[in-house]
């Protein structure tokens, strides 16, 4: 796929069974990494670390064509 930077480290992840579906943790706080976008899509990941730092990343949003404020 066009763009995709990572495509053979998720896939690594995937097959070694390190993607699996999950939830936030309410005790820890949520963190938010993303990508303004100007002429293609903004995306926002949410993720968490957990104490012994391994990260959580538990949800995306992904919208176009919206205005900062909708963000």
């Amino acid at each position: 796929m066009r763009g995709a930077y990572y495509a053979r480290e998720i896939d690594a992840l995937e097959t070694g069974g390190r993607v699996i579906p999950l939830q936030y943790e309410p005790a820890l706080p949520v963190y938010t990494a993303g990508d303004l976008g100007m002429d293609d899509a903004t995306c926002i990941w949410f993720f968490q670390v957990e104490r012994g730092g391994d990260w959580r990343v538990f949800d995306y949003y992904e919208n176009s064509g919206e205005g900062l404020e909708h963000y």
